[in-house]
């Protein structure tokens, strides 16, 4: 299963440090209540700060939000946005960093939306309704779609497909598309070495099975 400390560097990386942009119109609606116009620190915007406070047992407070300590912001990954989409429950790691990775920009919602959309365009029977929950049958979809190499490869090709064609129906896609780009690219390019990295491990250890077989029975013989 999916491990939710495989991207926590990475991410740190591509959020950066404190942000006060206008031109993030949704986190710009909700900033820090000093003043200061400030939103979104490593990734994490006062929103979901003040609202995930109560639930993780720390005090909102705009000082804790700009100290930003890693516990806090570990928890607030692990339980906001890696438990929102059953990230424990994926079978395939690569997949399930695309996946979190959708929620921790977008929502665990808009996640959920695009990964029902990636799997019902890779032909997903039943089509599953495109909805904001991120239930059985989606964590389903996801893990019958994630038994092989290829299988991985397709299912993480669509979620980069359905992820851009999200951003690019935003207002904003003009003013962010080349950060978007790199970022979902990278992704991207890390899940393919993820898989392949996983499918060579496969190999190794079915030879070392198959040779562990093989020799009990030439001792049975």
């Amino acid at each position: 299963m999916a491990d939710y400390r495989s991207r926590v560097a990475g991410l740190l990386y591509d959020e950066g440090g404190l942000s006060k942009s206008a031109l993030d119109t949704t986190a710009a609606r909700n900033p820090v209540p000093d003043g200061t116009g400030h939103h979104t620190n490593k990734g994490i915007t006062w929103a979901a700060f003040a609202m995930l406070g109560p639930r993780l047992g720390y005090k909102p407070t705009p000082e804790l939000f700009y100290r930003m300590p890693k516990d806090i912001w570990m928890k607030i990954y692990k339980i906001g946005f890696w438990d929102a989409v059953k990230g424990d429950e994926i079978k395939s790691q690569a997949i399930a960093d695309m996946i979190v990775d959708i929620a921790f920009n977008a929502g665990p919602g808009r996640a959920a939306q695009l990964t029902q959309r990636a799997l019902n365009r890779m032909g997903h029977k039943p089509a599953l309704p495109e909805n904001t929950t991120f239930g059985p049958l989606t964590l389903r979809g996801v893990n019958q779609y994630s038994r092989t190499r290829n299988q991985q490869i397709s299912l993480l090709s669509r979620l980069r497909e359905v992820r851009i064609a999200h951003w690019q129906s935003l207002s904003n896609w003009e003013t962010f598309k080349n950060g978007w780009m790199n970022r979902v690219d990278k992704l991207y390019r890390e899940g393919l070495e993820i898989i392949k990295k996983n499918a060579g491990t496969g190999i190794v250890v079915f030879a070392l099975a198959f040779g562990s077989w093989y020799l009990y029975q030439k001792t049975q013989a």
